[in-house]
């Protein structure tokens, strides 16, 4: 079922008030890792009418807890908003042993188009899925900002416990025209700004480390 984002305001929330995604500020002070455990490889286009989603496998390791890829999807316009323009928010969905999820979200300003955004773009069919060999490992940055914050999923059910890696960069761009195919065939899926509430954020250099 499309998630219809002009009705935010009905969507449920029977959780508090540690929602995602929040506005993001902070200097960055000293460094965080994030380790590379296996290689990130799409394997599937899903037949999705809300976001442009992506099926396969991966691994990290994030303050000695060990997260298996689970998914990855798009946001146009980007969900977390900081004081720089960006322009499209890539998630990529882990979950740890316990079944706690770990979002990383990079963010990607207008510039040259992503080659492998374009591969998944050309790859979708509305209401099939459809089989794609990709390699997504060389996605992460290995210059950014990492906010990180306990929030929420950002659709229904909107549940609690996530822990949150926004990484805010450069390295990655994606074209303007990549970010209106999004509109055109999703509409403008993002979330409303959510109130912080006085939760901590971390906001340090990204230290991307790798086992692979």
């Amino acid at each position: 079922m499309t998630l219809d984002y002009h009705d935010q305001g009905h969507w449920a929330n029977n959780f508090g008030q540690a929602q995602s995604p929040v506005h993001l500020t902070g200097t960055p002070a000293g460094t965080t890792a994030l380790t590379l455990t296996a290689p990130y490889r799409i394997t599937q286009v899903a037949a999705d009418d809300t976001t442009l989603r992506l099926f396969g496998t991966g691994a990290m390791r994030l303050d000695g807890r060990a997260f298996q890829f689970v998914q990855a999807h798009v946001h146009a316009p980007v969900e977390h908003q900081l004081d720089a323009a960006f322009d499209l928010e890539l998630h990529l969905v882990h979950e740890d042993a316990l079944g706690q999820p770990c979002v990383v979200a990079i963010l990607l300003p207008v510039g040259p188009a992503d080659p492998a955004l374009a591969a998944a773009m050309a790859t979708w069919r509305p209401g099939a899925a459809t089989p794609l060999s990709l390699d997504l490992t060389p996605f992460f940055p290995h210059t950014a900002t990492m906010y990180r914050y306990r929030g929420s999923l950002t659709t229904p059910p909107l549940t609690e416990g996530v822990t949150w890696c926004v990484l805010a960069q450069t390295e990655h761009t994606v074209s303007a025209a990549q970010v209106t195919w999004c509109t055109a065939h999703f509409g403008a899926n993002a979330r409303a700004i959510q109130p912080l509430n006085a939760r901590p954020v971390l906001c340090a250099q990204l230290d991307l480390q790798s086992t692979l």
